[in-house]
C-alpha cells in the first residue's frame, strides 16, 4: 500500500486552519467556520470544473479566473447576495495572504487573486426607535425599580444616543 504525502495545497490548508487562524490570528470559532465553509465551497467548485477529486487539487488549480467564476456562480446558481459573495471573497483573500507569506513561490498567483475586487453591496437602512417607542412599554407593565427605569434623555433622545440636549432644571416639571 502506497501512502502519499499531502501536496502544497493540502499542507497550506492544514497549516492555515490548524495553526494560523486559531493560534496566530486568534479568530473566533464562528470566523473559523465561515472561512472553512468558504474554502470548502471553492474547492468543491474548482474540483467539479476540473473534473477531478478535491484531494487531487493543487495550488495551481486555484487561479484568479476560477475564483471570479466561482464568485459569479455563487450569485447565479446559489442565489447568494453581493454581501455573501464579499464574505466568501474575504475568506479567500485571507487564505491567499497567508499563502503568499508562507510560500514565496505563490506570491504572483496570490497577488492576482488578491486583486479580485469586492462587489458593491446594497446596505440596509438601520431603523431606530424613538425614545417613547423604546421605553414606554415594559414587559412588567411599567418601570418597577430604579434599575429598570429608562435612561436619562441626554443619553438617548429623539435624535439618537448622545444627540439629545442636556436637561436643565428649568426643563423639568414644576
Amino acid at each position: 500500500m502506497r501512502i502519499s504525502t499531502p501536496n502544497a495545497l493540502g499542507r497550506a490548508v492544514r497549516g492555515y486552519f490548524s495553526d494560523h487562524l486559531p493560534r496566530v490570528r486568534g479568530v473566533s470559532p464562528h470566523t473559523l467556520s465561515s472561512y472553512r465553509d468558504s474554502l470548502t465551497l471553492l474547492l468543491r467548485y474548482v474540483a467539479a470544473k476540473r473534473r477531478m477529486p478535491v484531494d487531487k487539487l493543487d495550488i495551481v488549480d486555484l487561479d484568479a479566473g476560477r475564483i471570479v467564476a466561482f464568485l459569479q456562480d455563487l450569485e447565479d446558481t446559489r442565489g447568494s447576495s453581493a454581501a455573501t459573495r464579499n464574505v466568501r471573497l474575504a475568506a479567500i483573500h485571507a487564505f491567499f495572504r497567508y499563502l503568499a507569506a508562507s510560500d514565496p513561490g505563490c506570491i504572483e498567483q496570490s497577488q492576482r487573486i488578491l486583486a479580485v475586487s469586492f462587489k458593491r453591496a446594497r446596505t440596509r437602512p438601520v431603523e431606530y426607535l424613538d425614545y417613547e417607542q423604546r421605553f414606554s412599554q415594559s414587559p412588567l407593565g411599567g418601570w418597577s425599580s430604579p434599575r429598570s427605569s429608562p435612561p436619562p434623555l441626554d443619553w438617548c433622545g429623539e435624535n439618537g444616543p448622545g444627540q439629545a440636549g442636556i436637561l436643565r432644571p428649568s426643563d423639568g416639571q414644576r
